[in-house]
C-alpha cells in the first residue's frame, strides 16, 4: 500500500499555494479594471486629439492598413457596372 500521509501533506502544501495565488489574483482584479478604464480614458483622448489635429491642420491620422492598401495596385479589380441588372434585383413592375 502506498503512504497516504505523503499525499496529504503534498495536498495540503498545494491547496496553501492555491489559496495565497487566488488572494494574489484578487489583490490585482481592482487593479486591472482601473487600467482598463483609464486604458478607454486614454484612447477617447488620442481619438480627441487626431480629430482636432486633422480639422486645424488637416493632418491625416495614420492607419497602417490604410496605407498599406492606398500602396497597393488596384488596377487589377474588376469594376461593377450597374446598368448590367439581372433579373430578380427589381420587383415586377418596378420603373
Amino acid at each position: 500500500m502506498k503512504d497516504i500521509g505523503k499525499y496529504e501533506d503534498l495536498l495540503e502544501r498545494l491547496y496553501k499555494e492555491k489559496t495565497s495565488l487566488e488572494d494574489a489574483q484578487s489583490s490585482l482584479d481592482e487593479v486591472y479594471e482601473q487600467w482598463m478604464t483609464l486604458d478607454k480614458e486614454l484612447n477617447k483622448l488620442e481619438g480627441s486629439i487626431q480629430a482636432i489635429e486633422h480639422i486645424a491642420y488637416g493632418k491625416q491620422t495614420s492607419y497602417p492598413f490604410y496605407d498599406e492598401l492606398s500602396e497597393s495596385d488596384t488596377s487589377n479589380i474588376p469594376g461593377v457596372d450597374i446598368s448590367d441588372q439581372g433579373p430578380g434585383l427589381y420587383p415586377e413592375g418596378f420603373s
